[in-house]
């Protein structure tokens, strides 16, 4: 009879998918972080939510990438000043 007066809240997990669902996770591993495929992957997946990194440029334009070149994710290791 207890337990239904003070019953156990059941612990909830929110699933995240950081710059999109992507890379090996993805159903194709071939799909690019920051991707529209990478979002339609996730939710696909039916992850909760998903979070990227947006950064301004100097000229103020939000993109999705905050490395100094494209070197960790394409073949392009020129950066672009």
């Amino acid at each position: 009879m207890a337990s239904l007066f003070n019953p156990i809240p059941e612990p909830t997990v929110t699933v995240l998918a950081h710059r999109g669902l992507w890379g090996k996770e993805a159903p194709n591993p071939r799909t690019p972080e920051n991707s529209l495929a990478s979002l339609q992957a996730a939710d696909d997946a039916c992850t909760d939510a998903v979070e990227f990194d947006v950064k301004l440029t100097s000229e103020g334009i939000p993109v999705l990438m905050h490395d100094f070149n494209l070197g960790r994710t394409t073949d392009v290791y020129n950066s672009v000043r």
